[in-house]
């Protein structure tokens, strides 16, 4: 039998449990949301905040004559701000009750 890793989200909720993913009442307030300063939308090739992401809900889509654009998958998102810290731009933000711009 083959066992998951567990994510951080599980860990902090105290869920250690894979089968028992956390409900819309127990989930974390924001997701996060990639903004305009972020290096690989201005050119420059960066892939800290994929790297970072226990859920792998950042992925980068292909693109002709530039670096690869990032994605946040919302439905991956759990909004442990793993990426937060690693950008060097601080191009990351939170999305608080789906609005955008709110450092929650």
């Amino acid at each position: 039998m083959q066992t998951k890793a567990l994510s951080r989200r599980q860990l902090l909720l105290g869920r250690p449990d894979p089968a028992s993913e956390p409900d819309a009442s127990t989930s974390l307030p924001h997701t996060a949301m990639v903004t305009e300063a972020c290096l690989s939308r201005r050119g420059v090739a960066c892939r800290s905040c994929d790297e970072s992401c226990p859920e792998n809900a950042i992925r980068f889509r292909p693109r002709i004559g530039g670096p690869f654009l990032p994605e946040i998958d919302e439905t991956l998102c759990t909004g442990c701000d793993a990426c937060l810290p690693v950008c060097p731009v601080g191009a990351i933000a939170t999305r608080t009750n789906g609005l955008e711009g709110g450092n929650a």
